[in-house]
């Protein structure tokens, strides 16, 4: 449980680099200004953080809840 503040932060540290390599390759002439598109990659980096986040830690603590009903029983 003490790695848990590490793991969030490597997860949305993973999530911006997504958001900000996307923008990077993305090939259409923007038409937008630079504050709205680094809104939209602050939002991606969000939306993309959520989801790794569900991937990752709902069976995280799935196991941890498991792991605690066995010791339980022993």
């Amino acid at each position: 449980m003490k790695k848990i503040p590490f793991y969030l932060l490597l997860i949305y540290m993973f999530s911006l680099a997504t958001a900000l390599f996307g923008y990077w390759i993305d090939a259409d002439e923007p038409v937008n200004s630079f504050a709205y598109q680094m809104f939209e990659v602050f939002m991606l980096s969000l939306i993309i953080y959520v989801l790794l986040l569900l991937f990752f830690f709902i069976p995280y603590f799935l196991f941890q809840f498991f792991k605690r009903i066995i010791k339980s029983k022993h």
